[in-house]
């Protein structure tokens, strides 16, 4: 099963990331140069997990072609509980990223939503997780 809406990420159990220092602000928000896209794939399938050789096919052949600026992949592991009351503790595999601010959403839409259908079919998963958040992104000169 994939990870949905109940994902609870491991970090909430930190106190740190419960009880973050400072919110958000408007200001901060309205400075904000890039929408980073989040996606959660559950890596497990039909009682057995889902091979890095199968999710690397997975990312050539789905991802790269739709998100040829470049992303970001790591793991984690995710817990959520299905409609029918299982918990589930799960391998998550989280692709990130950026789109500049005045993207609009339907082009975003168009390049990650694909991604997503893809991988509910090929792994027989009931959703993949879509986080957006705005952000300021910044690279360090040389």
């Amino acid at each position: 099963m994939c990870i949905g809406a109940f994902l609870v990420l491991t970090c909430a159990a930190l106190p740190a990331c419960a009880r973050p220092t400072a919110p958000a602000s408007a200001a901060y928000l309205s400075q904000a140069n890039s929408t980073q896209v989040e996606l959660y794939f559950g890596r497990r399938t039909q009682g057995r997990l889902i091979t890095e050789p199968e999710f690397h096919d997975f990312v050539l052949k789905s991802v790269r072609p739709r998100l040829p600026g470049g992303y970001t992949i790591t793991q984690g592991t995710g817990f959520w509980t299905s409609p029918s009351g299982e918990q589930v503790d799960e391998e998550t595999t989280i692709l990130m990223v950026a789109f500049p601010r005045e993207t609009p959403a339907g082009v975003i839409n168009q390049s990650i939503d694909p991604i997503r259908r893809e991988y509910c079919a090929q792994f027989a998963q009931q959703s993949v997780l879509r986080l957006d958040t705005l952000v300021n992104i910044s690279v360090a000169p040389k």
